[in-house]
């Protein structure tokens, strides 16, 4: 800084005119002295912000809110900029602790800040759409399902590269709290359902690197789930990351020939969720 302020100045004095050797001197001496006071202001800021006996009061106050970010981020300051402070150890025993609780607090920040960016933006639903089941009389129950077309392709021994459509519907269960995920497959798109492949065949999904086995058919739909109990991760749970993913169905016994392709984009795919009550923020 130094440097900087002589070459101003000189460059000042040069464009001013002439000055003696006195005056040049004397204006450098009160450079130096304003040197100083910015190095001592800059002291004093320093100890107010990060002096013992402040960060031990932020520290504490901290504890007792239940700020744990914060009083975590002082406890830092504390041990680096105050190693000899008799408080160090006794924080550096409880560092573990109030990291846990911090950690814990900036997953609650960061989920408040998506749900409020996707309250935002609830409306927007992609590829998917909101369906109401109705009773026997042809009136809405109340009850609502998510749902979605898309197309792929298929091959088998007599075709290839042939169009394919493909259902998505996902419900609460009849049987508990947790949802169901139907998948229909209509080769051609000629509005017929493919029953036979439903009965045995296996999902690969490349992104996820995951295998899925049919399980058991309702009312035509086929809902899947991981062939071993490492693999939890469910069609639904995939879904709820809101990626795109590339599913490769193969079928099994006399379908063994046959083969289905497609590619989803699952973006939306909560809010379709929360708008049909299925998910909750």
């Amino acid at each position: 800084m130094k440097s900087l302020i002589m070459s101003f100045m000189s460059a000042t004095l040069l464009f001013c005119g002439c000055v003696s050797r006195t005056q040049y001197d004397k204006a450098l001496n009160q450079v130096d002295k304003s040197l100083l006071q910015i190095d001592s202001l800059k002291q004093v800021i320093d100890h107010l912000e990060n002096g013992e006996d402040r960060l031990l009061g932020l520290i504490d106050n901290a504890l007792q809110d239940k700020q744990y970010c914060v009083a975590e981020s002082n406890i830092d300051l504390l041990i680096g900029n105050h190693p000899e402070s008799k408080h160090v150890n006794k924080y550096k025993g409880e560092l573990p602790e109030i990291t846990k609780f911090a950690n814990e607090e900036r997953t609650v920040i960061k989920k408040a800040k998506a749900d409020s960016i996707r309250l935002a933006n609830i409306n927007e639903l992609g590829i998917w759409q909101i369906g109401y089941f109705v009773d026997e009389f042809g009136d809405p129950t109340g009850d609502k399902y998510v749902y979605t077309q898309i197309k792929g392709v298929f091959e088998n021994s007599a075709t290839a590269g042939s169009p394919l459509c493909i259902t998505f519907q996902i419900n609460k269960s009849s049987y508990s709290e947790e949802l169901d995920l139907g998948i229909k497959y209509d080769e051609y798109c000629d509005g017929t359902e493919e029953d036979r492949i439903r009965h045995s065949a296996t999902a690969i999904c490349k992104n996820e690197k995951l295998r899925f086995y049919s399980e058991y058919i309702y009312y035509g739909y086929e809902f899947n789930s991981p062939d071993t109990k490492e693999e939890k991760l469910y069609h639904i749970d995939l879904f709820e990351k809101e990626l795109k993913y590339d599913f490769t169905l193969t079928g099994h016994d006399n379908d063994r020939g046959t083969k289905y392709y497609y590619t989803i984009d699952t973006k939306y795919f909560n809010n379709a969720l929360i708008k049909a009550k299925l998910k909750t923020l």
